[in-house]
This record gives C-alpha cells, sequence and structure tokens, in this order.
C-alpha cells in the first residue's frame, strides 16, 4: 500500500495540502502566519530566504508541526521489540514486530486536548527549529528509525507556505474534509481558486 501510494503523491505534498486546508479553516492562524512572513519580505528587501529567516519563523513552525501531528501522512510504523514489553495485562514478547498507529497517538485526547482541533499554539513553548520532545508526536518515527530527512521536509513546507501566503489568497470551491483510513488524505483533493495577492 505505501509504495503504491508514495508512487502518487509524494508526503510532502500531502502535507502541504493539509497545512493549506487548515490555514483555509483558520483566519486566525492564517492572519498571523501571514504577518509574519510579510515581516520577513519587509526585512528582506530582495524578497530572498536566508537560514536565519526560516529560523526565525516560531509560528510556521508550529503550524508544521500541528499540521504534521492532525494530518500525518504516514500512519503508522513497524517496530520489532528489543525485550519483552508489558502494556496493561499484555506482554509483547521480544523479537515480535509492533505496528504502531500513529494516529492513535496524534489524536488521543489525553495527549492532546481537543486533539481534533488545529492549535499552532500548543506548540509555542517549544524551541522552533527541534522536533518535538514530546514522546507522543512521531511523525518522523523514532529511535533508530528516526527519519533522517525530517529537516529538509520542514524547510521545505516552510519555504512553500512562504511563497504560498505571500504570493496569493485563495477560497475553497468546495467543503472538503480530511479522511483517515486506510491513510490521512482529503477527499476532494481540496480544490481551491487562486488568486494572486497584490
Amino acid at each position: 500500500m505505501s509504495l503504491f501510494v508514495a508512487s502518487y503523491e509524494t508526503r510532502t505534498s500531502k502535507a502541504l495540502t493539509f497545512a493549506v486546508k487548515f490555514l483555509t479553516d483558520s483566519p486566525r492562524a492564517l492572519k498571523e502566519m501571514r504577518a509574519e512572513h510579510d515581516a520577513l519580505v519587509r526585512l528582506s528587501g530582495n524578497g530572498k530566504l536566508t537560514w536565519d529567516d526560516y529560523a526565525s519563523m516560531n509560528f510556521t513552525h508550529c503550524v508544521i508541526k500541528e499540521t504534521l501531528r492532525l494530518g500525518n501522512v504516514a500512519p503508522a510504523v513497524f517496530r520489532e521489540t528489543a525485550q519483552d514489553i508489558k502494556t496493561k495485562d499484555f506482554v509483547i514478547p521480544k523479537g515480535w514486530a509492533a505496528l504502531v498507529l500513529l494516529n492513535s497517538t496524534h489524536l488521543d485526547e489525553k495527549n492532546y486536548p481537543e486533539a481534533l482541533t488545529f492549535n499552532p499554539w500548543r506548540w509555542q513553548h517549544e524551541p522552533p527549529l527541534e522536533l518535538s520532545k514530546d514522546p507522543w508526536f512521531l511523525c518522523f518515527g523514532g529511535g533508530a528509525r528516526f527519519c533522517p530527512g525530517y529537516q529538509f521536509a520542514k524547510l521545505e513546507m516552510a519555504l512553500f507556505l512562504h511563497c504560498f501566503i505571500t504570493k496569493f489568497r485563495w477560497e475553497a470551491v468546495e467543503e472538503d474534509h480530511l479522511h483517515y483510513f486506510p491513510y490521512t488524505y482529503m477527499v476532494k483533493g481540496l480544490p481551491l481558486r487562486l488568486s494572486p495577492l497584490q
């Protein structure tokens, strides 16, 4: 299933689609993000971003983390148990493969209050360039199987969102929503009507 999905749509493009959807549905978040990026455009003068500009996108990093939490494009990760693991009354024996469903942690109210609500402000206490220290936030895996390209994926998302927000306005052509099974996707593909911002 993953090979079919990966050959059709990249994970970054899906995550960006989800980010645009969440920003479309949250005018307050879009306003704050637009203010952050408009300030960068004014400061740069030539329209080119530097690494320091990227590092200063505090709210953008919150939007990216929240997008990946709500719309994680990797539905699950496999792990082999290195020792017997007891959880409640059940023991997972050493050497067994365990399938961790990421939505089960990312959308759990015990881990994230109002878990189905897009709330990028929940990440404001964390350093922007680091991945979350939250043990439930597994959008790039973890441990020995941690994704080596996670910083590049976040950079790609931030640069796209910068260009998209500073150059365009948009409106949804029709109502759309996320579907979570067998993987996360937009039911209608998020049809939008774009127009130049200026």
